[in-house]
């Protein structure tokens, strides 16, 4: 991931302080944010029908966000190495709001596309800068004695939980109000999430500068060469291609058996979601009763493997089900893998943390669309069984992979 280096000043601490911007800011923020990348999906049967599309092609309204984020994290230091921070994240939240309202007002398939891929582009700008300026607060207190030690795990554990309500709650509050006044309505609820985002931006203190360190090429490859990593890379990009293929069919799904189509039934499912925060949260207990991260994330591939058959029952219960089971399993991977992988590569934890995430992302890029096509094509039972394959593959690579690094 590009990192950022700053010194940090006291612009208006009163006013921080008094009104605990310095807690809830970086929470809004990531929900917001969250919220807007992934608000559009139970709503895609609508867009598919207001815009008389294809499901291969709707799918792209996904694709479309995922992909530059995961470009992003490599590419963002060559482009951005003069903006500070707290500039960055300014201008990033507020162009976000603006793109998030303009997808609600869109009248064509293609410029909303547009929109939701320059909402890819801003998404890593303001979670990278946001995790900067909140960092640096964090460690100056700490080193002034106003916070104990474990501080700033326990922030990170809060932020973790934020993105993930934030995927959670843009869902499902666009599915809600689509499902009673259509789907601009439902997305420019949201984009009422991002305007108070960019305020909370606005109150952020001040950084001296700071610029996006460049990633070199021969840290990359180094990091490619270590045993164990590159298969855990090939590993994160097929669980979460795996993971988006699911969530973002699941609106057809429910159509397609019967269970109606209407966005709040559908965002209803996405309710599994919040599993997630518990998983994270528990992590580090997790990690300590089965015996090492290795155990930890090897038990989430299989949960992954396991509920691939729950989707195949017609059923709303059972799909319910299904999603549910989906998020733990790949809430346990993603709660402990990164983390692991930096203590491994301590030298080079940005170059890991860059690849990590673009193998991730770029991975729900693809999920978000290949499997749509073959969904398309044929039948969901088909689609199933490849995603099944794919994630028997996943797993091979985790064991692969965990007894190199082991």
């Amino acid at each position: 991931m590009t990192t950022i280096s700053i010194a940090e000043k006291p612009a208006r601490p009163r006013l921080w302080r008094t009104f605990g911007f310095d807690r809830t800011a970086p929470v809004v923020i990531a929900v917001a944010t969250f919220s807007a990348m992934h608000c559009p999906q139970p709503l895609l049967p609508m867009l598919q029908q207001a815009f008389a599309l294809e499901k291969t092609t709707v799918s792209l309204v996904t694709t479309a966000t995922l992909l530059p984020l995961g470009l992003a994290p490599l590419f963002y230091g060559l482009l951005l190495r003069s903006f500070p921070a707290h500039r960055l994240l300014v201008w990033g939240s507020g162009l976000l709001m603006t793109s998030t309202l303009a997808v609600s007002l869109a009248p064509t398939f293609p410029l909303l596309l547009a929109l939701r891929v320059v909402q890819g582009l801003l998404a890593p700008a303001v979670l990278t800068s946001l995790m900067t300026l909140a960092g640096a607060a964090l460690q100056e207190r700490q080193a002034s004695g106003m916070l104990c030690e474990h501080s700033i795990g326990r922030a990170m554990a809060v932020y973790v939980a934020a993105t993930i309500f934030g995927g959670f709650f843009g869902r499902f509050l666009a599915g809600a109000v689509a499902s009673w006044w259509g789907w601009r309505w439902g997305l420019g609820a949201v984009s009422l999430l991002t305007v108070a985002a960019w305020a909370m931006a606005l109150g952020m203190p001040r950084s001296r500068g700071g610029g996006f360190a460049r990633l070199e090429l021969s840290a990359l490859a180094e990091v490619l060469r270590t045993p164990g990593f590159l298969p855990f890379f090939c590993f994160i990009f097929l669980e979460f291609f795996i993971f988006t293929a699911l969530l973002n069919l699941l609106p057809f799904r429910i159509v397609e058996i019967g269970a109606g189509s209407s966005p709040l039934r559908v965002a209803a499912l996405y309710v599994g979601y919040l599993i997630g925060i518990l998983i994270s949260l528990a992590a580090p207990w997790t990690v300590l009763r089965l015996g090492g991260e290795a155990r930890t994330v090897l038990l989430g591939a299989v949960v992954l493997l396991w509920c691939i058959p729950l989707f195949l029952p017609t059923t709303y219960a059972m799909t319910f089900v299904a999603v549910l089971v989906l998020c733990i399993g790949m809430f346990q991977v993603h709660s402990v893998l990164p983390g692991w992988l930096n203590e491994l590569g301590c030298g080079q934890r940005s170059v890991v943390n860059g690849l990590y995430l673009s193998f991730y992302y770029v991975g729900g890029a693809a999920g978000s669309a290949l499997p749509a096509m073959l969904y398309r094509h044929s039948t969901w039972e088909w689609t199933m069984a490849a995603l099944g394959v794919l994630q028997l593959a996943a797993l091979a690579l985790c064991l692969g992979a965990g007894r190199r690094i082991g």
